[in-house]
């Protein structure tokens, strides 16, 4: 069995039948009558994480729509598992860089009887296709390969020994799959199947979280894991940008060079921006606020240039040291843009006016 499921909240599909839908009951409405006793198409069946179908809604819109879509994958994925024959097996076809999708498909299989075996990933998306251009959007679609769960185990608990297996099963499948060229933000999405294979051969796993009204430990969101993979990939690449030498980066201007490396776009979604600052150990709104390295509208985020991060605390040619690393090369690369080219840059840059550096803080001659 092979299936290919909606991506979550990647497209909506209803939405955009609608045109045709129209269309065609103007059309041949009257032959198949019972084609088309709706106005429009039926969204509220359709197994995607829909955000308009909740506003107005209490709690956050999309926050229910990933539940709903959580509801329906577990519906369709219980009645595979029905269907399939005990030594039979399902190819499951998934692509999202957004780790609540992830976590609501892991959930919607781990739930429903399945395990995990093994996965791939499969490069299918041209970066020059219009939704690819400029944006951070996953290049390859990952393949997991399920087996029928034949038993049902005793309960494993979320303890050091399984996270420090995720953790090395995240580093090692990383690494194996640079070898194969997947870089970027796939790079992150590709150890998600792995990790969810190490899950689902312990499942079920209670976490350390208590349930208030039962008093019993509450079942692992399948996030607590895919987190930790985020992180280790997180300090892989660092180690590999500095080729295993130490570094005394700030935390801020860590994050905005591996955000770079990770993203390879201006703009991307504003919760991977706050799971790849918690990987770093920051918070987003330092980097919004304190930092001034993003701006946010709406679900996205992007990268400041220099010339709008001038200001007296971050983009300042008059500063001989600068609290954040990525401050004094934005301060170069202003110079080097907007006020004289190289000849000013490199100027600025040989100019000593450091003194004694500050522990912590990044001077020109450093």
């Amino acid at each position: 069995m092979v299936v290919d499921p909606p991506y979550g909240n990647n497209v909506m599909y209803a939405k955009l039948s609608d045109f045709f839908y129209v269309w065609l009951k103007r059309s041949v409405g009257d032959l198949y009558p019972d084609w088309f006793g709706t106005e429009l198409t039926d969204k509220h069946a359709e197994a995607v994480a829909n955000p308009a179908l909740f506003r107005g809604q209490r709690g956050d819109a999309l926050e229910l729509a990933t539940s709903d879509y959580l509801l329906k994958m577990r519906r369709a994925f219980r009645e595979m598992r029905r269907v399939v024959k005990p030594e039979g097996a399902m190819v499951v076809m998934f692509t999202h860089r957004e780790t609540a999708m992830w976590n609501a498909l892991g959930l919607a299989l781990l739930e429903t009887g399945w395990e995990v075996g093994s996965s791939w990933p499969v490069h299918t998306e041209s970066q020059h296709s219009l939704h690819q251009a400029r944006k951070n959007a996953a290049r390859s679609t990952i393949l997991l390969f399920c087996r029928p769960r034949l038993e049902e185990r005793e309960p494993s608990y979320w303890d050091a020994a399984l996270q420090q297996e995720v953790r090395a099963t995240a580093r090692r499948k990383a690494e194996e799959y640079q070898r194969y060229g997947v870089e970027g933000v796939d790079l992150y999405l590709v150890t998600f199947g792995p990790v969810l294979g190490i899950l689902s051969r312990h499942w079920p796993i209670l976490s350390a979280e208590v349930d208030r009204r039962t008093g019993e430990p509450r079942p692992l969101e399948p996030e607590a894991a895919l987190s930790i993979a985020r992180r280790e990939v997180f300090a892989l690449r660092k180690e590999q940008m500095l080729a295993g030498r130490p570094a005394s980066w700030d935390a801020a201007s860590e994050w905005y060079i591996l955000a770079w490396d990770a993203f390879r776009a201006r703009e991307f979604p504003f919760d991977e921006a706050r799971k790849l600052a918690l990987s770093a150990g920051l918070e987003v709104a330092d980097l919004l606020g304190r930092d001034r390295l993003l701006a946010r509208k709406g679900d996205t985020v992007r990268f400041l240039e220099p010339k709008e991060r001038l200001g007296d605390n971050h983009v300042n040619p008059r500063r001989a040291s600068f609290p954040r690393l990525v401050d004094g090369l934005h301060t170069a690369m202003w110079l080097y843009q907007d006020e004289g080219g190289r000849p000013a840059a490199a100027s600025w840059s040989r100019q000593d006016t450091c003194g004694t550096p500050t522990s912590g803080r990044w001077c020109r001659r450093r």
